[in-house]
């Protein structure tokens, strides 16, 4: 018998005449070590919240201008073109995006312009933002399948809620911000712990880190929202999307945020019992929403969610 099957067989004689009490025992002091360690790396992410003792990522000039333009219905197609083009990097996304399988005509598309045209000044200006906040904002070294469904979940409430913009009559393009940056503390919260340096001993879903970026999210982004003078519909819709009655100001976009928010947790889940829940939201009468937009809402998330797919997938090429 080799050493190799020698110490498998010691490993299964010593479980074997193991007492129940023993193994419970070690069962028990194997979860109140994980737990500690959560407890402790969260406390270390609050501190560091609390003393502003961490450095923000640096919210890209492309973004930022991207998202005055996309506020501004005098801008023209060229304007953003131009802007698009000043990103090699950026360019390359957006032509592999407007020859993708989600848009590709009889022949493949050379130029940005000839992208614009084909796909639509708004949806690309909508690519270019996603793929601009996703590199600077939603990437943390070590936790990328997490940081990954936490941009998935993002770009889904954007798009959703950008719908029920449309539906309502209301600010499309804000509202899209609103659904993109509404849990921007996450991703925030993520980097940092990825920066810290600290051991994750922790297999994914990352339950610990889960339920700690839940509970500090909104601290991070509101911090975020400040340094970065992002829109103030934003902001509410940072500060409030959990709540959404206690939200002061810009109440309709936080409503929106709120549904869009729990529809891209449906998208996600595909959680039956969620949906049963939120088709009788009262917030759907609040906005002034008709049955048969509602109906409207649930039957387009699945193609909401295939086309989320398929952007993110090209973004990541």
């Amino acid at each position: 018998m080799d050493s190799r099957n020698r110490g498998l067989l010691h490993f299964l004689l010593k479980r074997k005449y193991q007492s129940a009490d023993e193994i419970l025992m070690n069962r028990i002091q194997e979860t109140s070590s994980l737990d500690y360690y959560d407890s402790y790396l969260a406390a270390a992410v609050e501190q560091k919240l609390m003393d502003g003792d961490y450095k923000l990522p640096i919210l890209p000039v492309i973004a930022t201008k991207l998202i005055g333009k996309l506020s501004n219905d005098q801008e023209s197609l060229e304007n953003i073109a131009a802007l698009v083009e000043q990103d090699q990097a950026l360019a390359g996304h957006v032509l592999r995006f407007a020859n993708s399988v989600l848009f590709a005509g009889n022949t493949p598309v050379s130029s940005i312009r000839e992208g614009i045209t084909r796909v639509g000044f708004k949806v690309i200006g909508e690519f270019a933002t996603i793929l601009t906040f996703g590199d600077s904002i939603f990437k943390a070294k070590g936790l990328e399948p997490l940081m990954d469904r936490v941009l998935s979940h993002a770009v889904l409430t954007a798009y959703i809620g950008r719908e029920m913009a449309r539906l309502l009559q209301k600010d499309e393009d804000q509202q899209f911000m609103c659904g993109l940056l509404h849990t921007v503390g996450k991703p925030i919260i993520l980097q940092l712990v990825s920066e810290m340096g600290l051991l994750i001993p922790m297999d994914p879903p990352h339950e610990g880190l889960i339920t700690m970026t839940d509970r500090l999210h909104l601290k991070a982004g509101k911090l975020a929202c400040n340094r970065w003078n992002l829109p103030n519909e934003v902001r509410s819709s940072c500060a409030h999307y959990l709540d959404s009655e206690r939200a002061k100001e810009h109440q309709d976009a936080v409503r929106i945020t709120c549904l869009a928010s729990q529809l891209a947790d449906l998208c996600q889940t595909e959680d039956t019992f969620l949906e049963e829940k939120l088709r009788s939201d009262s917030l759907f009468d609040t906005l002034g929403f008709q049955k048969g937009q509602v109906q409207h809402i649930f039957d387009i998330k699945e193609k909401i969610m295939e086309d989320t797919k398929a952007m993110l997938a090209v973004g990541t090429a």
